[in-house]
């Protein structure tokens, strides 16, 4: 039971650091555009 919860914490971390790799990432690239 412990272990599931730690992967699905871990799946939110991943969800979160990609996200806001991503907006870094379109930022960037709106920028880079203007």
């Amino acid at each position: 039971m412990t272990a599931l919860m730690a992967l699905v914490v871990l799946l939110v971390a991943l969800l979160f650091t990609r996200r806001s790799l991503v907006v870094s990432c379109s930022s960037r690239l709106t920028r880079s555009l203007e």
